[in-house]
């Protein structure tokens, strides 16, 4: 016989642990106006936890958004 509690487990998650290693933006080799972006992250947590959402902006000299993309692990 199955029992529903009702209760709710959550994972640990620590967004603190998730640090950037290395980032770079170029041109694209191919493609004339079009950057390519990179970048590596990694948990450094002991636990594994899902990746966080990346947002990736470029902004002009006075701060306003110019481009905006919102990249979600399953994009990765």
């Amino acid at each position: 016989m199955l029992v529903t509690l009702g209760c709710e487990i959550r994972l640990p998650r620590d967004l603190q642990k998730i640090n950037l290693l290395s980032r770079n933006v170029y041109s694209h080799p191919n493609t004339p106006g079009v950057l390519t972006i990179s970048l590596s992250i990694q948990n450094e947590a002991v636990f594994a936890q899902p990746y966080p959402l990346v947002e990736i902006s470029f902004l002009d000299k006075n701060n306003n958004v110019m481009a905006l993309r919102r990249f979600t692990p399953a994009n990765t």
